[in-house]
C-alpha cells in the first residue's frame, strides 16, 4: 500500500459503533474499515466524473441508443 499518513476525524457515535461492528465482523482494525470506505468513495466519485464526461460527449455526438453507437461505428468504418 505504501506510506501512510495519520488523519484525525470526528464521527457521530452511531457511525463509530457501526465501524467497530464491521471491523469485528471482518477481523480488521477500525482504520482498515475506514480506509476501505474512503477508497470506495474515491473510486465512486471517479466513476461519476467519468460518466459525466462520457454523457457530455454522447450528447454532442447525438448518441442516445445502441443504434446510435452502431451508426457511428459504421460511419467510422466507412
Amino acid at each position: 500500500m505504501g506510506k501512510s499518513t495519520a488523519a484525525s476525524i470526528s464521527l457521530p457515535a452511531d457511525i463509530a459503533k457501526e465501524i467497530d461492528k464491521m471491523a469485528r465482523l471482518e477481523h480488521k482494525g477500525r482504520s482498515a474499515v475506514i480506509q476501505d470506505a474512503v477508497r470506495n468513495y474515491i473510486e465512486q466519485r471517479k466513476w461519476q466524473e467519468l460518466q459525466l464526461k462520457i454523457s457530455g460527449r454522447a450528447r454532442r455526438l447525438r448518441i442516445s441508443s445502441d443504434e446510435d453507437i452502431e451508426r457511428i461505428v459504421d460511419e467510422v468504418r466507412s
